[in-house]
């Protein structure tokens, strides 16, 4: 991440590791498990491009506690997003081929990261990885290509200072391929400070795509994010990237402040699935690391019980006189209720309770015994 403060490649940019740096890292990790798993079983290649790679070192602090890496080891103090990466690629090599790319523009760091990341030959042969110097927005796409191109699934991790590098169409070009998905560190809080300054209105322009990003944010009716230049942000995004989005909301660890969100981008309801839970479990927050922020602590998540069977309506509202498989009721639900705190086990108890009821019908294609339901047993809704 590089800081107008301190320059990127500077030593007193590593000092210190963060709470919110720590959070950014948990979700990256989490996710890339399953990513790596279901993928890994019917893909001969697996892609991990990490656009920001930095040293894969911060200096040692007391109070918070490092990524623990599992399957691999480095020299340095505390771990950075590229060992954490390459941790996860070594525990699900036995599934096929993964090659996982550390771009970084400063030299100085460059090095640095060499030296803290495992010897070659002490990795399974179905990893590997290479640090590229240079810019994300200069040498991503011929990496792509030169790595066996545009088919092959791919995750991107996306984790500048600031947002001037976040280039639109790149971003979009990328987030739009089918297999490719996206974790991007959108800085509003940075946005929020600098949109009304005139020399930074060129900069504010790369994210959002547009000259008349300012008119269409002011006009932007946000809607489940706090924050408006995010939830505007996501919207731009979907228009020319990915089906689907999904923000995280990271806040400062002493304070209320919001620090960045994480979005993600998918095309698969899988992978929005997937993350969703992961927004749920990694922060003391939901769908957010907010330490401080009591109205959104994970605890609150179970008044919505309070609030009617929000799960049961929602079913009824979109399957209504219709047939479909138990998976397909899960992607359709997930992508209509993104934020909501209910998951699979949830949907999964509701639709038992309704075959109780008599209010649905099931025929078990997947499941084996009359408690089971998932996979591809149909569900028949009747008409209300």
């Amino acid at each position: 991440m590089e800081d107008p403060v301190k320059a990127d490649d500077s030593d007193e940019k590593w000092e210190g590791y963060q709470g919110h740096t720590r959070a950014k890292h948990e979700l990256l990790r989490y996710y890339l498990g399953p990513w790596l798993k279901k993928l890994g079983n019917g893909s001969t290649k697996l892609r991990i491009f990490d656009c920001f790679s930095g040293r894969g070192d911060y200096q040692s602090t007391d109070s918070v506690d490092p990524i623990k890496l599992k399957e691999t080891e480095t020299p340095a103090d505390i771990p950075g997003s590229p060992q954490i990466i390459l941790d996860r690629a070594v525990e699900f090599s036995h599934l096929t081929e993964i090659e996982c790319v550390f771009i970084e523009k400063m030299e100085k760091n460059a090095d640095h990261l060499r030296g803290n990341l495992p010897d070659k030959a002490d990795l399974p042969n179905s990893v590997s990885y290479d640090v590229v110097e240079g810019k994300f927005q200069d040498v991503t796409k011929n990496q792509i290509s030169l790595r066996g191109g545009w088919n092959i699934p791919t995750f991107f991790f996306i984790d500048p200072y600031g947002y001037s590098q976040l280039e639109y169409d790149l971003l979009t070009d990328i987030s739009s391929t089918k297999g490719f998905e996206v974790l991007i560190n959108m800085m509003a809080s940075e946005v929020i400070r600098w949109q009304d300054v005139d020399k930074h209105q060129d900069a504010l322009m790369k994210p959002f795509g547009t000259e008349s990003w300012r008119e269409e944010l002011e006009e932007y009716i946000p809607d489940q994010l706090e924050h408006k230049e995010v939830g505007y942000y996501c919207k731009r995004l979907k228009e020319n990237g990915p089906d689907e989005t999904l923000a995280y909301l990271v806040t400062e660890e002493d304070s209320t402040a919001m620090k960045y969100y994480l979005v993600f981008g998918t095309n698969h309801p899988d992978g929005l699935e997937i993350m969703r839970e992961g927004m749920q479990k990694c922060g003391p927050g939901k769908f957010a690391y907010a330490p401080h922020r009591d109205d959104i602590a994970q605890d609150q998540s179970g008044l919505e019980q309070f609030l009617g069977n929000k799960v049961r309506e929602k079913l009824l509202t979109l399957f209504s006189g219709q047939e479909i498989a138990f998976n397909d009721i899960i992607r359709q639900y997930v992508v209509e209720e993104k934020r909501s705190a209910y998951r699979r086990k949830d949907i999964r108890d509701e639709l038992k309770q309704m075959e109780e009821e008599g209010l649905i019908e099931v025929s078990r294609v997947t499941s084996k015994t009359q408690n089971g339901l998932g996979g591809d047993d149909k569900i028949s809704f009747s008409k209300d």
